[in-house]
């Protein structure tokens, strides 16, 4: 059975939290695991800090609320978007894995932010975006193992897909 279908199956947070951290990140003794969550992702980023404790890991909860969100996104000025966040910087330089719980409750609200507001909320983040890769991405490339569903994706958002035996490389496609 692959993992995919696995994961499919119902199973408890529980469940969820011990395959994630031991099987898909395999979390070592010592090891620093920030778990990035929302307000309605609570269940699971307790289960994931709890099953990281049980490794050997050390887990760092943060919380982002859904009004905060929303309203920061609305509201402040959007030169705010662009100030250096130091503090989360410097986490990350003493981080090993991160683990994201998804984003906004309801992502339909996204059309109702005015103009560029949200381009430009992103664009601030480029520089946590970048430690990240910097700092976690390669130190985990051989460890981490992905479903189907969430491969490794390109530049252009696709999937990439190793080229088998029967298939013939990328670069030869046209």
């Amino acid at each position: 059975m692959t993992m995919t279908q696995q994961l499919s199956k119902p199973q408890s947070t529980k469940q969820i939290a011990t395959r994630l951290v031991n099987e898909c990140l395999r979390v070592q003794p010592n090891e620093q695991v920030v778990i990035a969550s929302w307000d309605h992702t609570l269940e699971y980023a307790n289960a994931l800090a709890l099953e990281v404790e049980h490794a050997g890991g050390i887990s760092t909860s943060t919380l982002m609320g859904n009004d905060f969100y929303w309203a920061y996104l609305k509201e402040v000025p959007e030169e705010q978007y662009t100030r250096r966040q130091k503090g989360f910087l410097s986490l990350l330089d003493q981080t090993d894995a991160m683990i994201q719980l998804g984003g906004p409750k309801d992502p339909s609200i996204y059309p109702t932010v005015a103009g560029e507001r949200t381009g430009k909320m992103f664009e601030g983040q480029k520089a946590i975006g970048d430690k990240f890769l910097e700092r976690i991405g390669p130190s985990r490339k051989d460890r981490v193992k992905t479903t189907k569903r969430h491969q490794p994706q390109n530049h252009r958002g696709k999937r990439y897909r190793p080229p088998t035996q029967t298939q013939e490389p990328a670069s030869t496609r046209p």
